[in-house]
């Protein structure tokens, strides 16, 4: 895992090492981040401008909420450009494995694949005014041969006619181990700490043998916990037990 930069605010980052892939100056991809947040800001948060919150306050505030999802988030122009990326994009493009940042462009590993991506964000461009506006998707090799993202991509609003299209990218990482907290699990359920702790082990999709080494435990203990995490949770099996623990709760990062 790529270290959090503290320093940095939310709404200042547009990739992940500033000094090795710079961000696009003020014209170079449209306006920035501050200002889309801004007009999304103003247009989208009456509530919050009537309890006297500004709109940067508001765009600050909504670009460091996505700094929690355990899924990565780039905003992009229609050329590729990077705008902003949230934590958990920085991460995947400090691997560079598969997806990069150059000269402030996302790249991937070949240029076939590059081609593909440049694709992927036309095809969503194209909802631009639509009705129904398009999400495109695409699976994208890695070259250390794990298993490949999932980009999804989704124009954003414009607040103007005029204004140049922006996007997100979605991006998926199957291979990246993102633990559920047991002390979450234990609060919506009302297990007990040992239970709790079994529960995400075997929700990471581990053995229930191999979480019970973890633990300390002899297995036949670890299943009378399992036994009791199936009632508390109303479930029957383990891989039912994941599903719904990682519908819950796997959508976070709570480290």
């Amino acid at each position: 895992m790529g270290k959090k930069d503290d320093a940095a605010k939310p709404s200042e980052r547009a990739g992940p090492v500033a000094a090795a892939a710079p961000a696009p100056e003020r014209g170079a991809t449209g306006r920035h981040v501050e200002d889309i947040g801004h007009a999304a800001a103003r247009l989208r948060s009456p509530a919050g401008r009537a309890m006297g919150h500004s709109s940067a306050d508001i765009a600050h505030a909504a670009l460091a909420a996505l700094d929690h999802l355990s899924i990565g988030v780039a905003i992009v122009d229609m050329r590729c450009h990077v705008i902003w990326t949230n934590q958990y994009c920085q991460e995947i493009l400090s691997e560079s494995d598969g997806l990069s940042l150059i000269a402030g462009e996302l790249r991937t590993s070949t240029r076939k694949q590059t081609a593909r991506l440049h694709q992927l964000i036309d095809g969503a461009g194209q909802g631009c005014g639509a009705g129904e506006q398009a999400i495109s998707v695409m699976m994208l090799a890695r070259p250390s041969g794990v298993r490949p993202y999932h980009v999804a991509a989704r124009v954003l609003d414009r607040h103007e006619p005029t204004a140049e299209p922006h996007l997100a990218l979605f991006i998926i990482d199957p291979a990246r181990d993102e633990p559920l907290a047991a002390r979450q699990i234990a609060a919506l359920f009302g297990l007990t700490q040992s239970e709790s702790q079994l529960a995400a082990r075997l929700a990471a999709g581990k053995r229930l043998d191999r979480a019970a080494d973890e633990l300390g435990v002899a297995t036949g203990t670890a299943r009378t916990h399992l036994k009791h995490v199936f009632q508390k949770t109303d479930t029957g099996r383990q891989a039912e037990l994941s599903r719904l623990l990682r519908a819950l709760l796997g959508r976070l990062r709570w480290n």
